[in-house]
């Protein structure tokens, strides 16, 4: 569009106003590690809740745990102590942040198991977004989770496939208050047929 513009690099401290949705994983949601990191004796306490953890489908590797920047994790995934206060700490920053806007159950509850791990979570997050008061209030979207988009095929020749719709609530002219639009797929050419109510299919 014979646009001239400069592409110039600005230091993060400085840029201030970039958009935080952007962010992964922002820092500002995650302060509540520092409650725990680096302690030795919340180390101690995170260790009496692996046992628990190790009763769970698919957590049976007592070496899948590391002691990594003095957090414990169990494959990547920050174990956090039987501390409910911390738990509801987590779930509040990915939940009910500006950030993450109230998100649904299932979404929540993969942003929290990508990160964070601790004994009977699935059921915590679940109670937990059920009883927020803002997703209460708020229209749920209650149908099955889309598949992939199915493209339709491709008409062979002209006036093969057609559709059909009304525009309606118009004002009347000349004795017609709506508009029936035919549109042929294959070339988008289209026909605008006046009609007036009430009309039929004949």
């Amino acid at each position: 569009m014979d646009l001239q513009y400069k592409l110039v690099y600005k230091k993060g401290i400085e840029n201030k106003a970039a958009d935080a949705i952007s962010r992964v994983h922002p820092q500002n949601n995650l302060e509540i590690l520092a409650m725990f990191s680096s302690n030795q004796s919340g180390c101690r306490l995170l260790w009496t809740v692996i046992p628990s953890i190790l009763k769970q489908p698919n957590c049976n590797r007592l070496d899948s745990f590391e002691l990594k920047e003095g957090l414990i994790r169990y494959k990547g995934r920050v174990v956090i102590p039987l501390d409910l206060s911390l738990q509801t700490q987590i779930m509040q920053a990915l939940h009910s942040s500006a950030i993450w806007g109230h998100s649904g159950f299932l979404v929540t509850y993969h942003r929290i198991k990508s990160i964070f791990l601790w004994s009977k979570m699935k059921q915590m997050i679940k109670t937990f977004v059920t009883s927020c008061q803002v997703c209460q209030q708020a229209k749920s979207v209650r149908v099955k989770y889309p598949r992939l988009l199915q493209p339709l095929p491709v008409p062979q020749f002209a006036w093969k496939v057609i559709s059909m719709d009304f525009i309606e609530g118009l004002p009347h002219s000349l004795n017609y208050n709506c508009i029936l639009v035919v549109v042929e797929i294959f070339f988008k050419y289209a026909h605008f047929i006046p009609l007036a109510h009430p009309f039929t299919a004949y």
